[in-house]
């Protein structure tokens, strides 16, 4: 599972890039949706 390193690297990653600011807000929703997703996936099995 993703710990908190991982988003640290991830969101630094992204602000790095040369993505505006809302594509960079979009691509953190979406990977936070996918990982609460993910979670709920685990937990279920």
């Amino acid at each position: 599972m993703l710990d908190i390193k991982d988003e640290e690297y991830a969101r630094g990653f992204l602000y790095n890039s040369n993505l505006s600011d809302s594509s960079i807000i979009s691509c953190l929703r979406v990977c936070r949706y996918y990982k609460e997703y993910l979670d709920e996936k685990i937990y279920l099995l």
